[in-house]
């Protein structure tokens, strides 16, 4: 069926709350963001029955779709990413999820943001970065995820959030996601301030950023972060959740939000106090270097309009991936970037195993203009993946080739 919806909304997400099972968390995280003024989803609780099977209670979360982005910004045809294990590098930024039709999928609108946190001055750093994100709104959000536990987010552990550029101002908005393992009471062990993605890293260690971020953080402890408040409003939702779900779980995860609540300001003020330095950025875990390809070729410019990648061109390749790979069969094939008229494409294939049509696929995009005789390609002209496919169907990006 098409164009169906259900109180003018088109889709919907229903979590089980694995990670909190009264479901509380997410929904109270959600409405704390958005009391910081930070744009984020909206939460409440739905029971879920399947063909009169009754599946309990879930958080019903707000998609992030275009239905959201025009009830929040106006409008929908920005570009929207989605980050896990995300940030603005050149081995992690490829780990952006494009989200619509309309979302570059060359990742030209995070260029800019790549770049100046490149750039080691920090007064240029400090006088360009608002003209790339909305930055009192991102203060809020890092001061957010810090107050409500979320340590799965961006600033803690770059996952579980998405960005979008609206087409107005061009400007970078973040939005929380994937709060269901927050306002946790194991938290408050916890001595480092939130601070492992390079946007946190970068402005808390100049000290006039530093001094801006945590004034928001201050302001959102005085205005938002009401102690009182926020347990009434568990209470509430506590009462809505009664008799709909097992009451020890219930009590238990209300009695644990409650110790978070009332324990986390100081704890943060705290930590706040001994921020002397900021947490060192871990290397990009998911996007270690494994080895290398090299390769010899010869093949036809336009072959890539071809589905007969092993049938194309000829080539000699030698491939380390933890190891020394060794293919059956291979193919190249090189021509005109469909999707972007100013990118042409080299699409390398490595057979691996012929019974289950297992492959390897190196895949590497560069500017147009350096696809004539003489030219070299530079690591920073070019981006590309590595892909693995086999007859099951799945497919996926495993590695980074080059920035």
């Amino acid at each position: 069926m098409e164009d169906v919806k259900l109180f003018c909304t088109d889709n919907m997400t229903l979590n089980n709350g694995i990670q909190g099972p009264s479901v509380l968390r997410q929904c109270l995280a959600y409405a704390m963001f958005d009391a910081a003024g930070v744009i984020a989803p909206r939460c409440n609780f739905a029971r879920l029955r399947v063909n009169n099977t009754d599946l309990g209670i879930y958080a019903q979360v707000e998609p992030i779709k275009p239905l959201f982005m025009r009830r929040r910004f106006g409008e929908d045809t920005g570009h929207h990413y989605e980050g896990t294990l995300s940030d603005f590098s050149i081995e992690r930024m490829f780990t952006f999820e494009p989200k619509t039709d309309e979302t570059d999928t060359q990742y030209r609108p995070l260029q800019a943001i790549v770049e100046l946190l490149d750039n080691p001055d920090d007064a240029q750093f400090e006088s360009q970065l608002g003209e790339i994100i909305h930055l009192k709104s991102f203060y809020r959000f890092w001061a957010m995820e810090i107050l409500t536990g979320h340590w799965d987010g961006y600033n803690g552990n770059r996952n579980n959030f998405h960005i979008y550029i609206d087409s107005t101002d061009n400007k970078i908005t973040f939005i929380p996601w994937g709060l269901d393992d927050t306002f946790d009471v194991a938290l408050l062990d916890e001595t480092q301030i939130y601070s492992q993605s390079l946007l946190a890293q970068r402005i808390l260690s100049i000290p006039s950023m530093q001094a801006d971020a945590i004034a928001e953080l201050d302001d959102v402890l005085n205005t938002v972060w009401n102690e009182e408040a926020i347990l009434d409003r568990l209470q509430n939702m506590g009462a809505l959740l009664d008799g709909h779900m097992d009451p020890l779980i219930l009590a238990t995860e209300i009695e644990a939000s409650q110790a978070f609540i009332v324990e986390r300001r100081q704890q943060v003020l705290d930590m706040l106090e001994q921020m002397d330095v900021v947490t060192e950025v871990d290397p990009p875990y998911c996007l270690e270097e494994k080895g290398f390809v090299e390769a010899t070729f010869e093949t036809t410019w336009g072959s890539n309009s071809s589905n007969d990648l092993l049938g194309s061109g000829s080539i000699e390749m030698t491939m380390d991936y933890d190891g020394e790979v060794y293919f059956t069969n291979t193919g190249v094939m090189a021509g005109p970037y469909e999707e972007d008229e100013s990118y042409d494409e080299l699409i390398i294939g490595g057979e691996l195993d012929p019974n289950n049509s297992a492959m390897f696929v190196p895949y590497i995009n560069y500017p147009s203009e350096l696809s004539s005789e003489g030219s070299t390609i530079d690591v920073d002209d070019a981006f590309g993946r590595i892909y693995y496919t086999d007859d099951s169907g799945y497919f996926f990006e495993i590695a980074t080739l080059s920035g």
